[in-house]
């Protein structure tokens, strides 16, 4: 009996484990996003594979030792811990899907933090990150359904990124108040399996047309006269970037 007892437990636990590996393997076909980060150039190395948020990689014996990547999703990669919460540090975003890269001089070897934009639930799921920080540093506020207010961060806005399709209006009052603006995020990566990721980044506020701090509520869908293109502003960066020679 006593063996029949032993062979019943092991067998419960070998079940678990297959049911567990199961149910990984599907959230991981609905939602694939990855960060594989190595210590050296080239993905060689020491390496780790980040699913979700890291706000200080001091703790995992990462911290500054992140050279190249392979990644899935849009991340953010940050100079200090916390996202620069505390003091405002570089920021590298890179939007990929299943490609392999050398960090940017800004952030080879230099980054405390990581994190990525957009829903837990589908890689390219409508979906809106607010930061109260330009660039996307320190706190957000993010959902991906029209909301009367933006939380903790009224009048703290500072930097959007949308996922997904979908266009969003952002008002400068709460209850969709005040004035407005319709931004669409028509900027897009296509992944060499074919795997789409439409999204828009704004660094800023100005780039929405609007001042530091003016989203305090956002409708899903278009209802402004006002209409901004990421793809646009995207370029508009660019084009600022060549004139300074950079």
């Amino acid at each position: 009996m006593k063996s029949f007892t032993s062979l019943s437990l092991a067998l419960l636990a070998l079940l678990a484990s297959v049911s567990s590996k199961n149910i990984q393997g599907a959230e991981k076909a609905v939602n694939f996003r990855h960060f594989n980060g190595y210590t050296g150039a080239s993905q060689t190395g020491v390496h780790y594979d980040f699913l979700t948020y890291n706000p200080d990689l001091n703790l995992i014996g990462l911290d500054n030792q992140i050279r190249s990547a392979c990644q899935t999703g849009i991340w953010m990669l940050y100079e200090n811990i916390d996202y620069n919460y505390l003091t405002s540090g570089a920021v590298c975003v890179q939007p990929a899907v299943g490609d392999c890269f050398d960090l940017s001089a800004a952030c080879f070897g230099t980054v405390s933090s990581l994190r990525y934009a957009g829903s837990d639930d589908g890689l390219n799921d409508n979906f809106y990150n607010l930061y109260e920080g330009v660039s996307f540093q320190g706190l957000e506020y993010k959902g991906n359904n029209t909301s009367t207010d933006v939380g903790s961060l009224d009048e703290k806005v500072s930097s959007v990124i949308l996922s997904g399709t979908e266009r969003w209006t952002f008002f400068t009052g709460p209850g969709f108040t005040g004035g407005s603006v319709c931004a669409i995020p028509d900027d897009q990566y296509i992944g060499s399996d074919g795997t789409i990721l439409n999204f828009g980044l704004f660094e800023t506020l100005n780039e929405l047309s609007l001042f530091d701090g003016g989203i305090r509520s956002l409708i899903k869908g278009c209802f402004s006269d006002t209409v901004v293109s990421a793809k646009a502003v995207k370029a508009k960066r660019a084009d600022q970037a060549a004139a300074r020679g950079l």
